[in-house]
């Protein structure tokens, strides 16, 4: 009876383990799937603890683009599309973004082709740390490389692609990357616009929308002036002509 009680203690002990280490694996895959990803779109009324988090983020993608930059270069030319001078084909395949939670928290944004639930084994995942010499962020799958968002608006702003819009008499009023939705949001301001090319857009790397009005001129924003902001990263342009080749010129930002 005694061999057989100590049988029966150590089966169930065993038992005790495995239901122990199945609770730790669980656990270990929710530390990396079971995180706010909201978009931060609160400006005011920001706690302490958001905005230390918010300039720990800041310095997590500045050591980025500092890093690209540095291995990279700076692009000047005007014909090409960059974001702070980096063109598509320098930004690692399977970056797609950043922004920041209602946490404060930086999200990177991960091609689905690199991702995996246990994403920190990865070899990307090494490197990006690395580089911005930080863990402190989570990351999310979506579908499109930034590259491959660079080169989206590159291609309705400058490309082929703006110039079959301009041959049907059609200016886009406003475009940009959004991070959060992974997609280049185009916005036209009028319906007909909107008709006359929302063909040409049909991809869903383009989010197409009829603006509220035209871009501002003023702003109430100088040159130089430090801008903070609380949620996705923004761009601020100012109006200058662009003189072309055959001597035509047009007003961009």
């Amino acid at each position: 009876m005694k061999d057989h009680y100590r049988i029966w203690a150590i089966g169930m002990f065993l038992v005790a383990m495995l239901s122990v280490l199945t609770i730790v694996k669980i656990s270990n895959v929710n530390t990396y799937a079971t995180f706010p990803l909201k978009l931060n779109e609160q400006h005011e009324n920001l706690t302490e603890g958001f905005i230390v988090n918010q300039n720990g983020a800041n310095a997590i993608t500045d050591r980025f683009f500092e890093y690209l930059r540095k291995v990279n270069g700076v692009t000047h030319d005007d014909s090409v599309y960059t974001v702070n001078g980096i063109r598509a084909e320098d930004f690692p395949a399977y970056f797609a973004g950043t922004y920041i939670n209602e946490e404060g928290k930086l999200v990177v944004q991960i091609t689905d082709t690199y991702y995996s639930s246990n994403y920190k084994d990865s070899d990307w995942y090494k490197e990006f740390t690395g580089i911005v010499q930080s863990e402190a962020f989570y990351c999310h799958s979506v579908k499109y490389s930034y590259g491959e968002l660079v080169n989206a608006i590159s291609e309705v702003t400058l490309g082929k692609l703006a110039k079959r819009l301009k041959t049907r008499g059609v200016s886009i009023s406003i475009a940009y990357i959004d991070d959060y939705r992974n997609q280049v949001m185009i916005g036209f301001g009028s319906q007909s616009d909107y008709d006359a090319v929302i063909d040409e857009l049909d991809s869903d790397i383009y989010s197409v929308q009829i603006t509220d009005g035209g871009i501002q001129d003023a702003t109430g924003l100088h040159p130089g002036e430090k801008i903070i902001v609380a949620a996705t990263p923004i761009s601020v342009a100012c109006r200058v002509k662009r003189n072309y080749p055959d001597g035509s010129s047009v007003m961009v930002y």
